[in-house]
């Protein structure tokens, strides 16, 4: 019994007036109720737990990929700003007005681990444009317009390396190609299938976490996860150990700033293909200001094969 119920009650059966209230024991009750719950304070234990079921809930496919600078392979292979396959008959892609796009990267899906996630033959291909959003549309993700994502289901052949240079030039007019590739290319790639669970940047995570939090913790209910309730080294823990950076396809994106799903297209819910920023003394691949880029699909679109209106979405720091 606590010191305030005592100076109020004086601790016997009797209140301080004579007889005792009519709610006094379940009064009590919940007293003690709050008591205890007070004494439940949360434990970095206790986090490790609620991020370790969040992971079990969610966890799905993931195939990482790591790139190699400087490697030239055949038009038909996946790679980043190298030489996009074109099979003879086809043109390279074009905004309206015929200004050429910017290929940025084509996945072979014959050359990825065994997966759920793409099909199992064809190229798909992500162009951007030449400007300093490299095609991005900030008003409008799903247009194609100034980015455009291709796919191919048979690979057919295909236009050699000389011959597509000879016809390829994003840059046109412009007196510079603004490209997120800028030293190294082009970049072979290499893929490793993997599992993860949600990542703290989907905009799916914070009501999955508070739910839990709230449920474990309920003297130290959070409506975010930046709650004065919930400690900073805690939220610094959450996002080091949800980070979930670098190239790939499928699993949960990664975002510098907020995921702009949260605001609309939440049917958008397959990661095509997450491009990182990348660099070190050999090799640069820079999206702004260390950012990162994305692709996003809905299961319909990739039923059907259909990538016309995918998300495309970049951000940085």
């Amino acid at each position: 019994m606590s010191a305030w119920w005592k100076s109020l009650f004086g601790g016997g059966k009797s209140d301080r007036f004579g007889e005792r209230p009519d709610d006094w024991e379940e009064t009590t009750e919940r007293e003690e109720e709050w008591e205890e719950e007070l004494q439940n304070k949360p434990t970095m234990d206790g986090l490790k737990q609620i991020l370790e079921e969040i992971n079990q809930e969610t966890v799905t496919e993931v195939i990482r990929i790591k790139v190699k600078p400087f490697v030239q392979g055949l038009p038909t292979e996946s790679n980043f700003g190298g030489v996009p396959y074109i099979p003879h008959g086809g043109t390279i892609p074009t905004t309206k007005d015929g200004r050429q796009l910017m290929f940025l990267a084509q996945i072979n899906c014959a050359e990825l681990p065994a997966n759920n996630l793409y099909p199992a033959k064809g190229i798909l291909q992500f162009w951007g444009f030449n400007d300093d959003l490299f095609g991005a549309d900030l008003d409008n993700g799903l247009a194609d317009e100034t980015k455009r994502v291709l796919y191919y289901p048979v690979v057919e052949e295909c236009l050699s390396e000389e011959e597509v240079k000879r016809i390829y030039d994003p840059q046109g007019d412009m007196d510079e190609l603004y490209s997120p590739m800028k030293k190294g290319m082009p970049f072979g790639l290499t893929f490793t299938l993997e599992k993860e669970g949600l990542s703290a940047g989907d905009y799916r995570f914070e009501p999955l976490f508070l739910e839990k939090w709230n449920r474990k913790y309920p003297a130290f209910k959070a409506n975010s996860i930046f709650d004065d309730v919930i400690p900073d080294e805690f939220g610094d823990y959450i996002y080091d150990e949800n980070f979930s950076s670098g190239h790939k396809i499928g699993g949960y994106p990664f975002f510098t700033q907020t995921d702009p799903r949260e605001y609309g297209n939440k049917e958008y819910t397959t990661l095509l293909l997450q491009i990182d920023s990348d660099f070190n003394k050999e090799y640069e691949i820079m999206w702004g200001d260390v950012g990162v880029a994305n692709f996003f699909a809905t299961p319909r679109q990739l039923k059907m094969l259909d990538f016309s209106g995918v998300l495309y979405t970049w951000d940085c720091g």
